[in-house]
């Protein structure tokens, strides 16, 4: 990995490290960056389970001038004047055109924001990104990589600068007594929501609070009012992803950027989004999931197929523990311990994935994957009018799809399919429009094509993979295994299959075997029909149809067939 490369370089410099999310200046993968950050190269190793961003401690030796250019401000202008007398030092270019000048310090320099116009300070209780981090899709560089200057007086002078304060208003600007803790945790919260570091944060509510109160806080209580709002609300949880609309780049630069997005959880199968997985009732649904969640937790290949090892989250809410417990010691297999499993309250209005999401990476860094088995539990539903539901259910399945997106997960929502099923479009399959499935950007529905044979056909289409329909079969152990079997349905089936479309789609039929078979137009005999509809009455249950014999006639002995299921919209 190219940014543990860096990690060790500057550890070596004796500068503590950590790792921070790809393309983010402040996700953290640590639970306490602080305690965490280290110099010890065995642990660093350790922490680097991806191409990680690299933060570095500052402080303690070590002192960065952050200069932006950016939102109509050019730190440049006032510091090019003042850097004439600094030595020359290692230089960073940062993805926003502005530019990090590292030095070498022997006293103690606190973080501080807006020294200057657009130059902000990064000192003790700080930290910086390092080249080979990544933000927005563009690496921190460096540009003069030289070794780190030591501050000469003129460096000293000009970060003992008072900050600016500017367009200060006497009298009408101030936070007076019994409104400050208000006003700076307001203000903390506004910074946060627009996903400033936690350094940020605490170094402007202090200076908020050294400027602006008109009695100031002691520092220990503007500490433990930022406390408090970066340790209870997600960062950036209020910029909405339809910020993100107006961001837009240059063909040729897109083309030339070095992306790290990994869109697929199982090679060929599961990605980075919304995922979507239909299979009938009682047809296998949970021990798929279940084995995919294992398999991902663990490392292990699912299906043949290569995984991202991360922590999985499973949100059963059809089954209770008796049930998941039974399947997963019949798989005889080790269960690992990066897999979790919440027995979550069906229906439930209050249910947020992304609350789910946050307080689940908060414990777990490396979540990787969030199955909801079945989604119709927890699903919106609303009285709309045919024409409006494919709006609703696309839109709900979009919310999903960046959600995951957001956070660089996959989530598979499990769903029932209808009983009556096109072959040649098994993705229609689902209940309700095609919206939900229009919205995922990986798409799987499990058949049992025929009734005489364990063989499933796993049908799959994504935006990021391959179209593919796979045979597989559950072995002695309820494990899912890739099958060799050539499975083709003989001519009972096939009319068994035609029999029951056809009473899902009349919901009953009364009168003789004869008359059935003629009407549906099937080639078996009535009476080795009859034999068959008695034989597989769990069949008959899984598209919710009845047989009856009704009392015999003189000629033949009439039937009722009646489908009891629920409507298929």
């Amino acid at each position: 990995m190219e940014s543990l490369k860096y990690a060790l370089k500057y550890a070596k410099l004796n500068f503590k490290v950590f790792p921070l999310k790809v393309n983010s200046k402040s996700e953290q993968v640590c639970k306490s960056w602080k305690n965490e950050a280290t110099t010890d190269e065995k642990l660093i190793q350790s922490m680097w389970k991806n191409n990680y961003n690299v933060g570095v401690v500052t402080g303690n030796g070590l002192v960065v001038i952050d200069v932006d250019v950016k939102n109509g401000k050019d730190g440049r202008l006032v510091f090019n004047e003042y850097a004439k007398h600094f030595p020359d030092t290692f230089t960073v270019k940062t993805p926003n055109g502005g530019y990090h000048y590292w030095y070498l310090v022997d006293r103690e320099i606190p973080c501080k924001v807006n020294l200057y116009e657009g130059i902000d300070i990064r000192g003790d209780g700080g930290y910086i990104l390092s080249p080979g981090s990544i933000v927005d899709n563009i690496e921190y560089v460096a540009i003069k990589d030289i070794e780190i200057a030591q501050a000469n007086d003129a460096v000293y002078e000009f970060l003992n600068s008072k900050p600016v304060v500017t367009n200060r208003k006497e009298n009408t600007n101030t936070i007076e007594q019994g409104g400050r803790n208000d006003t700076l945790f307001k203000e903390a919260c506004g910074l946060q929501s627009r996903g400033f570091s936690d350094e940020a944060i605490l170094a402007c509510i202090l200076k908020e609070n050294e400027v602006r109160c008109e009695s100031p806080l002691p520092d220990n209580e503007v500490i433990r009012i930022v406390d408090s709002v970066v340790t209870r609300y997600p960062k950036g949880k209020m910029n909405s992803f339809s910020s993100k609309k107006q961001d837009s780049v240059n063909a040729n630069d897109l083309v030339n950027m070095k992306l790290s997005y990994k869109p697929n959880v199982v090679d060929n199968m599961f990605v980075i989004g919304m995922n979507l997985f239909g299979a009938a009732q009682k047809n296998g649904k949970t021990f798929f999931c279940l084995q995919l969640a294992n398999c991902v937790a663990s490392g292990t290949p699912f299906l043949g197929n290569k995984v991202d090892q991360g922590f999985v989250y499973y949100i059963a809410l059809e089954d209770v523990k008796h049930n998941i417990q039974k399947r997963l010691i019949n798989f005889g297999i080790e269960i690992s311990s990066n897999l979790e499993i919440n027995f979550g309250q069906a229906y439930d209005k209050n249910f947020d994935i992304e609350r789910i999401i946050i307080d689940q990476k908060e414990k777990h860094p490396d979540l990787k994957l969030i199955i909801i088995d079945t989604y119709a539990k927890i699903q919106e539903t609303k009285n709309t009018k045919n024409s409006d539901k494919y709006k609703e259910e696309y839109k709900e399945g979009t919310h999903y799809h960046e959600i995951a997106v957001k956070y660089n997960i996959a989530i598979l929502l499990v769903t029932h399919i209808k009983k009556l099923i096109d072959r040649n479009y098994p993705f229609d399959s689902f209940y309700g429009t095609r919206g939900l499935a229009a919205a995922a950007d990986a798409t799987l529905v499990m058949l049992r094509p025929s009734f005489s044979s364990m063989v499933k056909e796993l049908y799959i289409t994504g935006k990021e993979i391959p179209d593919d329909c796979m045979q597989i079969l559950q072995n002695e152990r309820m494990l899912y295994e890739l099958s060799d079997e050539d499975v083709e349905e003989n001519q009972a089936d096939k009319d068994l299959i035609a029999i029951l479309h056809y009473v899902v789609r009349k919901k009953t039929y009364t009168g003789t075997m004869s008359q059935l078979c003629s009407s549906v137009g099937v080639e078996i005999r009535p009476n080795k029909m009859s034999a068959m509809l008695k034989k597989f009455t769990n069949i008959l249950d899984e598209y919710f149809v009845k047989f009856e014999q009704l009392p015999k006639t003189a000629k033949e002995r009439p039937i009722r067939l009646t489908y009891y299921g629920e409507e298929d919209e």
